[in-house]
């Protein structure tokens, strides 16, 4: 393993120009090869199937029932999962690729699963949660498996790889590199999740407001304490980004958490360099917030509860939480 470089640009070409013929790379990382026999087949695709060969003896296809069509369009669609554990036995990344028939070769970045919230993946990605810390030289396995309608089945036998560092780069292969690595993607989860309850309780209370404003009869208290909420979460918005106030006049402003943490990520998680004094104080910088944070949106969330009983006794219509 060692750490890609990218001495022409961001990505690709760089600014070198489209005239430029530039060839691709193999992909990085450690690359598993495997076959498969037969192909899986889905409920349409076989159905299709079946038609062609009555189609072909000239026999007349039956159409279809509306329980059949239901069938094939809520069908999970099925994949191979490739998961990669480390020596003592826990999970470092899992990987997916189509049931197709032939040969066939999958990559691994070394890389840790990543730290966001979860949401779809793409290609070989079993689900897309942003960039993982790297992982360190050692021994790992693979387990190859067929999921179908999400039952997992095992296919082969557990194979075992080892990952080597290049030129031995020391920092890569050092366990308190390793350890504070996990330390920042702990930072990294804690702070992904508080910002999307942020952002749920931003919605709250906006609709919130809204129905205080529509169907409330003298309700200056209950638009007084969301109107605490909102300015108490806008508060914590500046916080995690930029001072928009003074970024839209131009004016100097600290960086926000979000960019002090994704900021470290990417020098950390890119580079074999050690990490630096700047780099571990916006780590803690974030770490500390995080607490404060977490306090301040659970006081919102009681207020917010409040809110909702007030909202439900007088009839108001569905907000968001209630």
């Amino acid at each position: 393993m060692y750490t890609p470089s990218s001495p022409i640009g961001w990505r690709n070409k760089g600014h070198l120009g489209d005239d430029l013929y530039l060839g691709d790379n193999p992909k990085f990382g450690a690359v598993f090869t495997y076959y498969i026999d037969e192909s899986h087949k889905s409920l349409k695709q076989i159905r299709k199937k079946e038609e062609k060969k009555k189609m072909k003896a000239k026999e007349d296809i039956k159409y279809p029932s509306w329980d059949e069509f239901r069938a094939e369009d809520i069908e999970l669609k099925a994949y191979l999962l490739f998961t990669i554990k480390d020596s003592k036995g826990e999970i470092v990344r899992k990987l997916k690729a189509p049931i197709v028939k032939g040969l066939h070769r999958l990559t691994w970045d070394y890389k840790y699963q990543g730290v966001n919230m979860v949401a779809d993946g793409k290609k070989s990605e079993l689900v897309n949660q942003g960039m993982g810390m790297p992982a360190m030289p050692g021994t790992y396995t693979l387990e190859m498996a067929k999921v179908i309608d999400e039952i997992i089945t095992p296919l082969a036998n557990k194979q075992t790889f080892r990952v080597a560092s290049l030129y031995n780069e020391r920092l890569q292969a050092d366990p308190e590199v390793h350890r504070y690595n996990l330390h920042i993607a702990e930072v990294a989860k804690e702070f992904s999740k508080l910002n999307s309850r942020i952002g749920y309780q931003n919605k709250q209370i906006k609709q919130i407001m809204l129905a205080i404003k529509a169907n409330g009869d003298n309700a200056q208290k209950q638009m007084k304490e969301a109107l605490f909420v909102k300015r108490s979460i806008d508060s914590l918005n500046t916080i995690i980004g930029r001072d928009q106030v003074k970024r839209k006049r131009y004016a100097p402003a600290a960086p926000g958490l979000q960019g002090r943490l994704s900021g470290v990520i990417y020098e950390v998680w890119n580079s074999p360099a050690p990490i630096t004094g700047t780099q571990k104080t916006n780590i803690e910088i974030v770490a500390k917030h995080n607490k404060t944070i977490a306090a301040t949106i659970e006081e919102n969330a009681i207020k917010i509860d409040e809110l909702n009983t007030y909202l439900d006794k007088i009839g108001a219509p569905y907000t968001p939480g209630r």
